[in-house]
This record gives C-alpha cells, sequence and structure tokens, in this order.
C-alpha cells in the first residue's frame, strides 16, 4: 500500500527547515507555479550550491520566475550570469527587477554592460537595483552612466547611484572628464550648470570628492544657496536637501532656514 503522503503537494516551508535541499529541487519542478517559486525562494534562503542549475534550468523553462532570479543571486555561482543577464529583458517586471539586483552579487565583468543599460528602464526598481549592482562590482566603465543618474527623476535611484560611486572609488578625474570643466573650480561649475541645476551638482562633487579645500567651497557656495546648509554633516542629509525635490526634502529645507533665523 502507498503513503497517502505520495499524493500531497510537498510541503515546502517544512523541507526549508529541515534544510532537505534535494527535496526542495525537486519541488522546483511541481505542476504549481506557487509551490515551484516558493521552493526557489527557499533555496536561494538556503545557499546551497547544489541548486544553481536546478535554479537555471527552471528559470529557463519559466521566464516569469521572480524568485529565481533573486535566489541566483543569493547563491552568487557565476555560471548564472547569462541567464541573469537575458532576464533583464524579460517582460516581467519582478524578473527584470531581481535579476538587476542578482548581477551585483556574482561580480562577473560582462554584466557591466547590461545593467549600465538597466540603469535606462522605465521602470525604477530596476533603475535602482542596477545602480546598486554596478557599485557591487566595482567596474569604472559605470561611472559615466551612474554620474547621469545622479539626475534621475527617482530619488532611490540617485541616492544608490551616490553610493555605487562612493564604492568604485575617487572619481574625480573621471568627473573633469564628464562635466568639460575643472572638477575643483566651484567657479568654473557655475559656469557649466544653471541655478536649478548646481545645488545638486555641488552636492554629489561634495560627496564624490576627498578635497578638503573643493568642499569648502563647494559648501560655502550651497551655504549662500540653501540656508542653513552648512549645519548638514552626513551624505543622507546632502543628497536629500541638494537633489531629493520630495515634500519630505522641502520640510527638511525649510527646518534648516528657520534652525539658521534662530541662531542669529
Amino acid at each position: 500500500m502507498w503513503p497517502f503522503s505520495l499524493f500531497l503537494p510537498p510541503d515546502v516551508d517544512r523541507l526549508e527547515a529541515r534544510k532537505d535541499v534535494k527535496g526542495l529541487i525537486r519541488a522546483l519542478r511541481n505542476k504549481d507555479r506557487d509551490i515551484r517559486e516558493a521552493a526557489a525562494w527557499a533555496l536561494g534562503e538556503l545557499k546551497d550550491r547544489r541548486a544553481v542549475g536546478p535554479l537555471i534550468s527552471l528559470l529557463e523553462r519559466d521566464k516569469e520566475s521572480g524568485n529565481a532570479a533573486w535566489a541566483l543571486g543569493q547563491l552568487g555561482d557565476g555560471s548564472a550570469v547569462g541567464i541573469l543577464i537575458a532576464a533583464l529583458s524579460s517582460e516581467a517586471l519582478d524578473v527584470r527587477t531581481n535579476a538587476a539586483g542578482a548581477l551585483g552579487f556574482l561580480g562577473q565583468g560582462e554584466a557591466v554592460e547590461p545593467l549600465i543599460l538597466a540603469l535606462g528602464d522605465e521602470q525604477n526598481w530596476i533603475r535602482q537595483n542596477a545602480a546598486v549592482s554596478l557599485g557591487r562590482i566595482g567596474d569604472e566603465r559605470a561611472i559615466g552612466p551612474l554620474t547621469k543618474s545622479l539626475r534621475d527623476s527617482d530619488a532611490e535611484v540617485r541616492s544608490n547611484a551616490i553610493e555605487a560611486l562612493r564604492k568604485i572609488g575617487d572619481v574625480t578625474g573621471q568627473m573633469q572628464m564628464l562635466c568639460g570643466s575643472d572638477f575643483r573650480d566651484v567657479r568654473l561649475i557655475d559656469m557649466y550648470f544653471t541655478p536649478v541645476e548646481l545645488p545638486a551638482e555641488l552636492g554629489a562633487r561634495i560627496m564624490l570628492s576627498n578635497e578638503v579645500s573643493f568642499n569648502q567651497l563647494a559648501k560655502d557656495r550651497l551655504e549662500r544657496m540653501i540656508p542653513g546648509f552648512s549645519c548638514l554633516s552626513s551624505y543622507s542629509d546632502i543628497f536629500l536637501v541638494t537633489f531629493d525635490q520630495s515634500s519630505e526634502a522641502t520640510l527638511e529645507r525649510g527646518r534648516l532656514e528657520q534652525a539658521r533665523a534662530a541662531a542669529v
């Protein structure tokens, strides 16, 4: 007599709790898509390299398996780079989003150009993850595109681009070449950018530069444009005041003006 349990769907939670990697890999071929996705997620959590091949196979069979793309990033195996690059072109938003994030954990140089293209995706979640992944990979080819992303319409994309540029390293020379002006000359920066663009440009350069003299000049210039700017100390505060045009940033600028007025 066959045990009745053979006809029941796999209990993914139980398999994960028991760290039954083989059982979870078998579940990737279940007819129920929810079970396949749950098993893929569990395998990503367990980070067992035996799952790399089966997860690649799942993503090849099911082009909409966002959890398979995510899990391959958690496993960090370079053999998945090809399927994840292909997944950046998926019609499924969660697949593109997870693939953009996963590629950063693989650290493969061949993912740089596809991720640069992903910085132009119409969906902000994909642009956000692409910026993070480019920072993790650390390839200097991304400096120019990430610099352009400092003016992205999405605040988190801009924030992620700043952090990515900091991870890649000192980009003073690259910024000079890209902007066509001396990175360290605040007066020349004034000539190249409109009053609307200037606060964000100076804010970006303060966060990317290690030169004390330039940073002080730039901060003095911003102090004249944004009262209370000199009170700021963290990168996140500088970003909020100079880049973000959200209601939160507007309130922060108002708070700075009040703080300065009270100090006078």
